[in-house]
């Protein structure tokens, strides 16, 4: 009688981890299928391992503008300016974003994009993983000028070249019922790397920003420290030990942009944010952002954006 109890309790127990490894195996076998069918490949972090696009939403999902945000991918970034123009922060430097302008990100970047005006671009992301097949798809010295200058600027016939290349990209992307759609994205994104390291290799790149490059990196520093506290072009120039005329001088020439407008455009992304995600009434939030009071905090957000406070967060 003891000998059948314990039969049935182990055919109760062989049944149940049946049971569930046929479930487990089902749902393993969905979630690669559904990653083939759409093409697109996560690692464990839920982070693209590949992404290609010439859409502005991509390069806002990688580059955000509310906020710095830091490249977790454990691979490389790259971004082909094909039109329009904009200003990227990677690591505290403001980089300048015109037609041929290429930027390579590499793992653990700080970056944002501070603002765009009509800019076209191209994306290619990957992560190591995705071309584990290629062991050296990144050679070490390329890699090492791409960490010292990460933005180069191309000429017409390299600008061509890359954005078939990427052309080739996009349109395979499509593709993903093709028997060899894997293997032929990662021959493709090899050809680009290719690509950009022979132009890496050949182009004469300086590793030391000009003065006027420095100051101006040095003045977005201060002013992600100290933009809620001082507005005033006076403070920035005198950290710089510079007279308010010559820093405006040195931002324009850089930016395109003068000083007051920067810390405009800072202060506002600040207030937009926090309109955005908390509670905070407008006083509280005035108060928050150091204004002398929400009248005076009113009319400068209307002043810069054509909408009071209020307005803006009840279209939200």
């Amino acid at each position: 009688m003891c000998r059948f109890i314990l039969c049935c309790k182990i055919r109760d127990n062989l049944r149940d981890f049946f049971v569930l490894f046929f479930f487990g195996f089902v749902l393993f076998v969905a979630l690669e299928v559904n990653c083939y069918l759409y093409g697109t490949y996560f690692c464990r972090m839920e982070m693209p391992l590949l992404t290609v696009s010439d859409s502005l939403e991509s390069v806002s999902a990688i580059f955000p503008e509310t906020e710095a945000h830091r490249n977790n991918l454990n691979g490389v970034v790259f971004l082909l300016v094909t039109g329009g123009k904009g200003m990227l922060e990677l690591d505290g430097r403001a980089i300048p974003l015109c037609k041929g302008a290429l930027v390579s990100v590499l793992p653990f970047h700080l970056l944002q994009l501070l603002q765009q005006e009509r800019l076209e671009c191209r994306i290619l992301a990957f992560a190591f993983d995705f071309m584990d097949s290629f062991p050296f798809v990144l050679r070490s010295q390329i890699s090492e000028r791409m960490e010292k200058v990460p933005h180069i600027l191309l000429d017409a016939g390299e600008l061509q070249l890359l954005v078939e290349r990427h052309d080739l990209l996009l349109a395979h992307s499509l593709r993903t019922s093709h028997a060899s759609y894997q293997e032929i994205m990662r021959a493709l994104v090899f050809v680009w790397l290719a690509e950009v390291s022979e132009i890496y290799a050949h182009k004469k790149v300086e590793s030391v920003a000009t003065h006027y490059e420095q100051m101006a990196n040095q003045f977005f520093r201060l002013l992600h420290v100290h933009v809620r506290l001082h507005r005033d072009v006076a403070f920035y120039a005198g950290q710089l030990c510079v007279t308010p005329k010559y820093l405006s001088k040195v931002i324009r020439q850089v930016t395109d942009h003068t000083p007051s407008f920067w810390i405009a455009d800072f202060t506002l992304k600040d207030a937009k944010a926090l309109l955005k995600s908390s509670s905070l009434t407008i006083t509280q939030l005035s108060e928050q952002l150091n204004f002398p009071n929400s009248s005076f905090f009113a009319r400068y957000f209307k002043r810069h954006t054509g909408m009071s406070p209020q307005a803006y967060r009840a279209r939200l």
